[in-house]
């Protein structure tokens, strides 16, 4: 989970960013870092010009990342369903696969090399 993907779910000023950010510097390994930049950058920003796709994305991963997240940092949140669980341990899982397989650092956006 990240900041872009939060502003783009939520809104910069958002408790749901700031869950974000706190998981993904806690949990998050560089490996799961380099393939969630590389596919979350471009969703985040189709997510703030399309607000149907943006909805689609929140409702179906993101909300679930955020509750799945605040859960494990003991945050007062609404807690996860065990279906949030499921979806948010498989999507960390896959992101661990894809960034072990990514042999070169990402560069995302802004510059930042990961």
């Amino acid at each position: 989970m990240d900041s872009e993907s939060g502003e783009a779910a939520y809104g910069p000023q958002s408790r749901e960013v700031d869950i974000a950010r706190c998981f993904r510097d806690r949990f998050l390994s560089t490996q799961a870092l380099r393939a969630y930049f590389a596919v979350y950058e471009p969703v985040a920003a189709r997510m703030q010009q399309d607000e149907a796709y943006r909805m689609h994305i929140r409702t179906h991963l993101t909300d679930k990342l955020v509750r799945y997240g605040a859960a494990v940092l003991k945050m007062d949140y609404p807690p996860p369903s065990a279906a949030d669980v499921k979806c948010a341990r498989a999507f960390i899982e896959q992101l661990e696969r894809v960034g072990a397989e990514m042999t070169q650092p990402f560069t995302r956006a802004n510059g930042e090399v990961i």
